[in-house]
Order: structure tokens, then C-alpha cells, then sequence
């Protein structure tokens, strides 16, 4: 009898067409640990019969929900699968354009995410299948001296355990190692100066980073059953219905200045100033990644002298749709690698690696 090993462990994921139906993983996705659990919520029998003990229950509503908390990588093509994080990360802001002359995805905030996945996982003892995938949302982070993490916020449809993918099919997935974000290749510009585009004058040192994105998405929710399946709806009354936008998202940064030596950030949060930032995560020439924040303003920042060591200054910013920056005129200096494409949303990622095409449909 096998004995479940996390370091035996893979986790595939692959973009579904539709959102109960699952599909053979054709990523390899670099996870380091996972929590997604199956609640079958019970109902009680209340009614009285003169004894004290209950009555047997009876299973209810199913929901699906967990982290997965995965090493960001560039994606690495081998033999026609990935090994990356771009398909989760794609997935889970709605939108991917793939812009050809420059041979990157831009990734960018979709107005209604509807994108599911499959996602399995190799227990040693057998493969779990969780199916119709979506994300509430993610948290970036890095800091000096390590790589950079994301946790993913997960709704799914069902748990299953006689899954479409094989022990076979994630041990084929790909071996490679792509390389992974690393601190040490991180260029971070910051600037209250909205007149052109953040340039090498704008570099800011910081030690740490973290980018909390809220999608807005609904918990799992279940209705009586329809005869065939018309999205949100489905035909099983206990089985949580497709998850859509229904909040405005709420999406923030964190960084850490280690040395306190301007009042620059201070004076920008006292104004109320907008604020831009960019971020460049460079392995070499072709493996790239960088994020953008087109209108940004300080919530809190702070300075505080915790003892006779460096006084660390720590910023936290909410992030604004570049469209409605200075009253509606819009972002007009922020834009992809193209040039042209300015970053309309909270936040926009880029992508240079071995994809040749849109990383979703």
C-alpha cells in the first residue's frame, strides 16, 4: 500500500471549455503546498419522537474551496506542455492578449472572469481531481534573499476522485526547471510625476513586496437544479453554482523601504498624490515578467523607531483604475512593452517567456 508523500507530489492544471466538464492537465504548475477541501455540509433531523439522541443527518450543499501556494517560474515549453504559472495567474485576472511583435502575453483585468480550470494533484495514493477551478484572487510576495510566491484563493465545482488525469498523465508532464522570479532580478520604479512614463531617475530601493489582489468573486452558492446546464445554474441542486463577479475588487501593495532617508513617500501620503509604479523581474533577455500600477495612492505608511537599529519605512498603497486617473483623463504615459497599449485597470502583468500565443482563450 502506497503512503502519501508531499515531495512525490505534481500538481497539472488545464483551461476547461466548460466549467463542469474536466480535461487532461497540460501544465505543470510548481506548487509547494495546497489545502483545497471538500465540505458536504449535513442537515440535521430536529423533528421530536420522545428520545434524546438524534436522528440520523443527511449530506447537503458541497463547496470546494482552498489555497494553493505555488513558486513563481517563467514559463518553460517542453515537448507541447508548460511548466509555469502563467495559466492560474492568466486565469484568475480574466483576460491574456499575446502581442506578436513583441512575443509577450499582456494580462490584464477581465470586467466578468469566467475562465475554470482543472486542476490534479498527485497524492501517491491517488490523483484528486478539483474540478471548474476559478480564483477569488491571489497574493504575490518577495522579499530579499528568496524567490517570489503566489497563494491562490480557490472556488471550485467538485472534488473528484475518479479523476479524468492519470498518475500517468501529471508524472508526463514536463521536467524542466524554468527559472523562477528571484529578488535579485527585480527592478522596482515608483513616482509621483504623472508627465511621462517611470524611467531609470525613478528606481526605488525596497526589501520587500507584496501584491494583494481581491477579485470580487461570489462564495459557493447553490440553487434547484436546471435540465441541462445554463451558466450560473447547473442540473445538481448540492453542487455550488459557477462563481461570478459581484463586489468591486480590492486590490493593494506593499513594499518595504529598509532605510528611512526622505520624506518623499510621507509628503506624497499627507497630498493625497497619485502615485505609478512598475516592477521588472528579469532572468535574462527572454525570460521576463513586469507588473504595472498606473494610479496608486498611500493608505498607510510608517516609520517607527522600533530600536537603535535602521528606522524601515513601510508603505502600503491602494491601487485605482488607470482610466480614471486626474478625473477621468485616463493613464496616458503607462504602457506594455508595445509602447502603445496603455494600462487601463488597477493592475496589469506582462509576460516574455516560451509562450508563442495567448495563454488563455
Amino acid at each position: 500500500m502506497a503512503t502519501g508523500r508531499g515531495y512525490l507530489g505534481f500538481c497539472g492544471m488545464k483551461e476547461q471549455a466548460a466549467h463542469r466538464t474536466a480535461l487532461a492537465a497540460s501544465d505543470k504548475v510548481p506548487f509547494v503546498s495546497e489545502g483545497i477541501t471538500e465540505d458536504i455540509a449535513r442537515i440535521e433531523s430536529d423533528w421530536l419522537d420522545g428520545k434524546s439522541g438524534r436522528r440520523g443527518d443527511e449530506a447537503g450543499p458541497i463547496s470546494v474551496t482552498g489555497p494553493i501556494e505555488m513558486v513563481m517560474m517563467h514559463d518553460e515549453l517542453d515537448a507541447g506542455e508548460f511548466v509555469g504559472v502563467g495559466l492560474p495567474i492568466a486565469a484568475a485576472m480574466g483576460t491574456a492578449t499575446y502581442s506578436a511583435g513583441e512575443g509577450v502575453n499582456q494580462i490584464t483585468l477581465a470586467e466578468s472572469p469566467a475562465e475554470s480550470l482543472t486542476v490534479a494533484f498527485e497524492k501517491t495514493v491517488s490523483v484528486h481531481e478539483i474540478v471548474g477551478t476559478q480564483f477569488k484572487g491571489f497574493v504575490i510576495t518577495g522579499a530579499t534573499g528568496g524567490d517570489f510566491r503566489c497563494t491562490l484563493d480557490c472556488v471550485s465545482y467538485d472534488y473528484d476522485m475518479t479523476p479524468a488525469n492519470t498518475s500517468g498523465d501529471l508524472s508526463s508532464l514536463p521536467t524542466v526547471i524554468p527559472p523562477r522570479w528571484l529578488f535579485g532580478d527585480v527592478q522596482f520604479r515608483m513616482a509621483t510625476d504623472f508627465s511621462d512614463i517611470l524611467a531609470a531617475g525613478d528606481l526605488v530601493s525596497i526589501s520587500s513586496f507584496t501584491l494583494n489582489y481581491g477579485a470580487g468573486m461570489s462564495d459557493p452558492e447553490w440553487a434547484t437544479p436546471l435540465n441541462s446546464v445554463s451558466d450560473p445554474y447547473g442540473t445538481d441542486a448540492n453542487r455550488s453554482m459557477k462563481s461570478e463577479r459581484n463586489d468591486f475588487r480590492d486590490i493593494t501593495v506593499e513594499i518595504t523601504v529598509p532605510r528611512y532617508t526622505a520624506n518623499t513617500w510621507k509628503t506624497a501620503h499627507q497630498a493625497d498624490s497619485p502615485i505609478q509604479a512598475w516592477m521588472q523581474i528579469s532572468a535574462s533577455g527572454t525570460r521576463r515578467a513586469w507588473m504595472y500600477f498606473p494610479y496608486m495612492k498611500i493608505t498607510n505608511i510608517g516609520q517607527p523607531i522600533a530600536g537603535p537599529g535602521f528606522i524601515v519605512e513601510t508603505i502600503t498603497l491602494k491601487c485605482f483604475r488607470g482610466e480614471v486617473y486626474n478625473a477621468g483623463a485616463g493613464n496616458t504615459v503607462q504602457v506594455f512593452t508595445d509602447t502603445s497599449t496603455l494600462i487601463t485597470q488597477e493592475f496589469a502583468i506582462e509576460t516574455d517567456n516560451d509562450r508563442s500565443a495567448a495563454i488563455i482563450t
